[in-house]
């Protein structure tokens, strides 16, 4: 789990997030694909990774390229549940201690 990570200087401070196309060829260059009925959502079918709200103000346009910064990350199968779908909030409350136990089990994300 990530808690923090190292500040990200802008190219331009003034304009520091990529616009949505830039991101989409960020993402796509990693392997992913847009995640139709979701929240800014990404998948890459090879390894099962979803991508959720990588929307420009979670990404920094740095000299080198762009850089994502708050992204929310799951790998498919490692909580069995869906990113697509809704579902009710109890149904949610129900799942926190199972996917609490989960986590101690979770492969780390591998970045490409």
């Amino acid at each position: 789990m990530v808690v923090s990570q190292q500040y990200v200087k802008p190219a331009d401070p003034n304009s520091p997030h990529p616009s949505a196309s830039e991101i989409a060829d960020f993402m796509r260059s990693q392997g992913f694909q847009p995640t139709p009925k979701s929240y800014f959502g990404w998948e890459r079918s090879e390894d099962g990774i979803k991508v959720l709200d990588a929307r420009p103000d979670n990404f920094i346009k740095t000299p080198a390229g762009v850089v994502p910064v708050d992204l929310v990350m799951a790998q498919e199968g490692s909580g069995g549940e869906s990113f697509t779908e809704p579902r009710s909030n109890a149904a949610a409350a129900d799942n926190v201690e199972a996917n609490s136990r989960k986590l101690s089990s979770t492969r780390p994300i591998k970045a490409r």
